[in-house]
């Protein structure tokens, strides 16, 4: 048999525009495979883990191929429909393939001759057990506190050891040091030993005869745990509470007489305490037939449109169509806006469908990562059937995908801004479910105007829930006049009169109010009342917001903070205001007029600590918190059925923002956070506060009228070529100095519009035009939804290239946003 020569290009995560090509030994022309590692030579010395993405029989005309050094795996760990998926995004997106690869496979998957290697000393194994080259490495690591994986050995053999080093427990990387992934924490009700028996219950209930609400609180325990059949001493404090409906101070009584204790365990985010399921609930008239209709979409579309308002349903109709994927052995991938604000809705999906499920972002663990990337991959049906993530889960390695979610897809959260790839994880949903042949589910009270315009065309199939579930009426919504609350000389203009009366009465009754407002922070800015002096940060072009907190300025853009002044820097006045209110503001302001009542903020100030998020909502959820003030993170997942009254606070500042799709943002945020009142049994209100009550986004959200307010604003789209008649790429150019980034976006901007004429707009000054003393000039294309992918990139990119290959220019950063949002 003659000698093949066979050569591979490989994709390294490095931000280099191309793949590259490498002649493989001989001796690994067996293994060698499109979807696996190899270690790789890039550059003079460094070794990086590099993917195969194809096999080919000639090297690269333009150099000679270097040898690949080593096949790292047995099987491949990137399916080959899953790499054209990269190639696509790659290309759509204008970034390097190794960008996308970057951020697509875990860093645990990933190590370079930079990577730092750590020795687990403590790992209960006999050294006996490992190979000599093994026990070797082992011991050259664990002598160094952290050891660069380019000093460990020059043999090329040494990343396989290490690899099954790593896969062992006894070596790790440097980055697994740092956890940034939450436990989620539960708090649960146990009962003391000695009344966990049969005998010591009748003790228990004996010493609570006279006391009626606190006996129901303990026959309510006996009921949900079964401890008399199960021997189980606990359950989850919120079942406890919503069994008797009442707050949680209802269980101190208990406490205090040593029957029951609180304890907080953790719990997993996917299987929680227990992995058992209970069976789907039956869908409404309504749910059911939005069900067959999304089924018989299914027929000539791939990708269908759920419009149904809130609370709808909507996650319902998902969970039977789920069931049916998973029955035939498929794969669902559940793609939603932000997994840390939708952990109840993890929790809601996870008793109906338990292990099956897994859970996949960005803040877990580096080694968790890998696991559900590895059950994904094989199809596992203990949590790589159903994928529950964030917008990076689109990149999992799936073999057998038969539907994708992507629940409130008109979220702008599902867009990822840095670093690149700058993708779409909707857009790129519905094309990755073409490659892999499945169906896809875009989900919305307020859908995206493209989507709506896509499922008007008749591009997607379009399927509507237009009542809500259980035929409850959607909120009322009131608009006051805050000009009208000033004439009045009301003592506070952050409330209206309306809105204190109504939260008075709501709380009189027992029920809870939300109040939101998108600005986090005590007020967004200081003021010299004598000259109009505002203190901004030194490092970007932006006023500083002050937080009370910890009675500091910062600046949101680069996290820096300042002590604030006690007098003017420019005049020396010692009269300095604080105009406007974000979050903490609202929270002290309210809490005058209520100071009875629990009040709580959640905003990314009130986050930020461990297990923040899950202790605010779940004190929300248990009746302990009367008035939950919140910015975006309220408007996303939450499902309270004791909220009758909703306030957002200042509806001007979204109407306002200097942005095209301002307005839609605006009527999705409004419709999303009125949305949350009076979900269970009664309707809702909600008070939106506003300086021009006749503005007219305003009129179409008291309607709740999406159809209406889509009717006015595509005219608008359509006579000033945005989308969805036009396509956006925006040119982002960055530089220390002014000047220069001037210059470069004026050459490129002038080469742009040579050809593209009127296409093309700027160069432009942007709202926040300095950031981390950065200059930042953007250009943007608009592109006929009809012309050429191809042919515009490739122009686009040449134009790019030539401008970096000029001396003057190397030094600035450019870089490409494509469907910016």
């Amino acid at each position: 048999m003659d000698r093949v020569t066979l050569f591979v290009d490989v994709i390294v995560p490095l931000a280099v525009p191309e793949r590259y090509t490498y002649r493989v030994p001989y001796e690994l022309n067996d293994e060698v495979e499109v979807g696996k590692r190899a270690i790789v030579q890039f550059g003079k010395k460094r070794l990086y883990t590099a993917l195969i993405c194809e096999i080919k029989d000639h090297a690269n005309a333009k150099y000679e191929a270097k040898y690949l050094d080593l096949i790292i795996d047995s099987s491949p760990i990137v399916p080959a429909k899953v790499i054209d998926f990269w190639s696509w995004m790659s290309f759509y997106y204008m970034c390097n393939p190794g960008d996308v690869m970057n951020a697509a496979l875990p860093s645990n998957l990933k190590f370079s001759s930079q990577t730092v290697l750590m020795a687990d000393k403590d790992f209960p194994i006999d050294l006996e057990e490992l190979s000599i080259e093994e026990r070797k490495v082992f011991q050259l690591i664990a002598e160094n506190d952290g050891i660069m994986l380019q000093d460990v050995s020059t043999s090329k053999y040494v990343p396989v050891t290490i690899k099954n080093l790593i896969d062992k427990g006894l070596v790790f990387t440097a980055e697994e040091i740092k956890d940034s992934y939450k436990p989620k924490i539960e708090v649960f009700v146990e009962i003391e030993e000695e009344y966990s028996s049969e005998e010591g219950l009748q003790l228990a209930m004996n010493l609570l005869l006279d006391h009626e609400k606190q006996l129901e609180v303990l026959l309510a325990f006996v009921d949900i745990s079964k401890i008399l059949s199960t021997g189980e001493n606990r359950v989850e404090r919120k079942k406890l509470i919503k069994r008797i409906n009442r707050s949680s101070t209802a269980i101190t009584p208990l406490i205090k007489k040593g029957i029951v204790k609180l304890v907080e365990l953790e719990v997993d985010r996917v299987h929680g305490f227990s992995d058992t399921v209970v069976a789907l609930p039956e869908l409404s008239s309504a749910q059911n037939t939005a069900f067959e209709a999304i089924k018989e979409g299914w027929k000539e579309h791939s990708c269908t449109l759920l419009e149904g308002v809130t609370s709808s349903g909507k996650t319902l109709v998902y969970a039977q169509l789920i069931k049916e994927v998973l029955a035939r052995g498929e794969q669902v991938l559940f793609l939603l806006p932000e997994i840390g604000l939708t952990q109840h809705l993890i929790s809601r999906i996870k008793k109906y469908f338990g292990i099956s499920m897994g859970v996949y972002h960005s803040k877990f663990k580096k080694d968790e990562r890998v696991e559900i990337w590895n059950k994904v991959l094989n199809n596992d049906e203990n949590g790589g059937r159903l994928i529950l993530g964030a917008r990076s889960a689109v990149f999992l390695p799936f073999q057998k995908l038969g539907l994708i979610v992507v629940d409130e897809e008109h979220d702008s959260s599902l867009k990822q801004f840095q670093p690149a790839p700058r993708y779409h994880a909707r857009d790129s949903a519905i094309v990755l479910a073409s490659i892999m042949n499945s169906k896809i589910i875009l989900g919305s009270a307020t859908p995206a105007l493209e989507s709506r315009y896509l499922a008007m065309k008749g591009k997607y199939n379009w399927v509507k829930l237009t009542k809500r579930y259980g035929d409850i009426r959607l909120p009322e919504i009131e608009i006051t006049d805050l000009k009208k609350e000033k004439t009045k000389k009301w003592e506070l203009n952050i409330f209206s009169k309306l809105l204190i009366d109504l939260t008075r009465y709501d709380l009189q009754n027992g029920h809870q109010v939300i109040y939101f407002q998108n600005r986090r922070g005590y007020a967004p800015l200081w003021l010299c009342k004598e000259c109009g002096w505002i203190p901004r940060c030194v490092d970007c072009d932006v006023n500083l917001t002050y937080h009370m907190h910890n009675h500091l300025l910062s600046c949101h853009y680069c996290g820096k903070n300042y002590s604030p002044p006690i007098k003017c820097n420019a005049c020396g006045s010692s009269k300095l205001s604080m105009p406007g209110f974000g979050t903490e503001r609202i929270e002290e302001e309210i809490a005058a007029y209520f100071p009875d009542k629990k009040i709580a903020r959640l905003d990314l100030d009130t986050t930020r600590t461990k297990y923040g998020y899950e202790k605010i909502l779940n004190s929300f959820e248990e009746k302990e918190i009367d008035v939950l003030v919140g910015t975006q993170m309220i408007a996303k997942g939450l499902d309270f059925d004791n909220v009758q009254l909703v306030g957002i606070l200042n509806a001007d500042m979204m109407l306002n923002f200097p942005d095209f799709r301002a307005f839609e943002r605006a009527f999705q945020m409004m419709v999303q956070v009125a949305g949350r009142a009076g979900r269970l049994k009664k309707q809702g209100k909600v008070v939106i506060q506003t300086r021009y009550p006749e503005h007219w986004v305003l009129k179409e959200v008291k309607r709740h009228d999406y159809s209406s307010f889509y009717k006015k604003e595509i005219i608008e789209r359509k006579n000033y070529m945005y989308p969805p008649f036009y396509r956006l790429i925006r040119l982002v150019l960055v530089h220390k100095e002014k000047a220069v980034v001037d210059k470069a976006a004026g050459k490129l901007a002038e080469r742009l519009k040579f050809n593209l004429k009127e296409r093309v707009l700027g160069p432009e000054t942007p709202y926040i035009s300095r950031i981390r003393n950065r200059f930042h000039v953007h250009i943007l294309i608009k592109i006929e939804r009809d012309m050429s992918p191809h042919k515009i990139r490739s122009f686009i990119q040449s134009e790019i290239d030539l401008l970096r290959s000029q001396k003057a220019f190397k030094s600035v950063r450019l870089y490409t946003d494509v469907d910016p949002v």
